[in-house]
């Protein structure tokens, strides 16, 4: 019922229902019981298409899908069950490697939008099992008449994302967009797919043209569909003047205080000033000076250091443990959340925003990812190695 009435989020007896379910879920796990997996299907995506991301309830979710086994959900409410953990931002591993085994037994006789949404749920969960997107990739290969452009379109984001450089990603879906207007969500998402030309998935000269379409049909893009075309950009690092000002333009359309906010976190990232006819807050519009100003000190401190200007006084004691350790998050919509400027020791976070939350502040340094050391390299270099 909430899933059908968004508004009702806001109603304070939502935390109380909310508790409700989360104490009756607690004793289903207690006396080793379980539900209908079409109902722990619906609750799991009913909750996170409403953004509730409570921690306890997906854990005791978890919990009672792994007594059940997903091998009992049919096909649809496998992929709704990954659709919410992944849209949640709750990987349970346990359930996404259960969910592979799933999908490598049934692919053949999957039907495609179940499919394709079942991809979608590992890539933005960033689990990136290969051997599972290359049998996907060859699976489509076989009945390619059955998938819409926009199924296709939206599976090329899921492989981008994982950077499976299998066939269907470099070649089928490209070619297949040459011989069919696809309709603006496709348009999306195949700019989210191949915006990146670093990773030379598609052909040359692709983005610009799915650009140039774009903007042609701008006056169908939604707010929510500029978001995602500017953070796709924003990944990417690509700050195309020309779609930077569609966006203002979509943006004093309509737009929710959320999109216009996510869009300008977009315009902070790229580094870019928005257009001037962009609506920004007040609180934005002070947080942009803030960052600013902290940037500009922390180079100056830096260069006067590095010149010897700024002699310390007294020796700081070292901290313990001078290198450190951690996973990088990164969510389909909001990338990893990091301003980074290359540096001759890696990358510099510069700035970390709320979502999604990271284990790196301010001032820390990525020296190192994926076991490739990121030190002493130029900038595209450490572009490339980083991805």
């Amino acid at each position: 019922s909430l899933d059908r009435h968004a508004e009702c989020v806001r109603d304070p007896r939502v935390e109380e229902l909310l508790k409700d379910l989360w104490e009756d879920l607690e004793a289903i796990n207690e006396s080793q019981v379980t539900l209908a997996p079409a109902t722990l299907a619906s609750l799991a995506l009913g909750m996170a298409r409403l953004g509730l991301r409570h921690p306890e309830i997906f854990r005791c979710l978890g919990q009672v899908v792994r007594r059940s086994g997903l091998w009992s959900f049919a096909d649809s409410e496998a992929a709704s069950l990954l659709e919410g953990f992944s849209r949640a931002r709750r990987c349970d591993e346990v359930i996404f490697q259960e969910g592979s085994r799933l999908i490598m037994a049934r692919m053949d006789r999957m039907e495609p939008k179940v499919l394709t949404t079942m991809m979608t749920a590992f890539a933005c969960a960033n689990i990136a099992i290969e051997t599972l997107f290359f049998a996907v990739g060859d699976c489509v290969l076989r009945r390619l008449d059955q998938w819409t452009l926009r199924q296709l379109a939206e599976l090329a984001d899921a492989f981008a994302r994982v950077r499976a450089r299998h066939t269907l990603l470099l070649d089928v879906v490209p070619s297949r967009c040459e011989k069919a207007i696809p309709s603006v969500e496709a348009l999306v998402l195949l700019f989210s797919a191949y915006v990146d030309s670093r990773q030379g998935f598609g052909p040359e000269g692709l983005r610009e043209e799915l650009a140039k379409q774009l903007l042609e049909r701008q006056g169908e893009l939604s707010a929510t569909l500029m978001r995602r075309l500017l953070q796709a950009a924003a990944r990417a690092r690509w700050p195309s003047h020309a779609l930077l000002e569609a966006a203002a333009k979509v943006a004093t359309r309509e737009a929710s205080t959320f999109e216009i906010d996510a869009m300008f976190d977009c315009f902070l990232q790229l580094r870019v000033v928005p257009p001037s006819d962009f609506p920004i807050s007040d609180e934005k519009k002070k947080h942009r000076e803030e960052r600013l100003k902290a940037r500009e000190e922390r180079q100056r401190r830096w260069k006067e250091e590095l010149q010897g200007e700024m002699p310390s006084t007294e020796e700081e004691p070292l901290p313990e443990k001078a290198l450190r350790t951690c996973r990088l998050r990164v969510e389909r919509d909001l990338g990893a959340g990091l301003e980074l400027e290359a540096c001759g020791a890696g990358y510099l976070v510069n700035d970390c925003f709320a979502e999604p939350e990271q284990s790196l502040r301010s001032g820390d340094i990525i020296v190192a990812i994926e076991r490739r050391l990121l030190v002493d390299l130029s900038e595209d270099e450490v572009d490339e190695n980083f991805g």
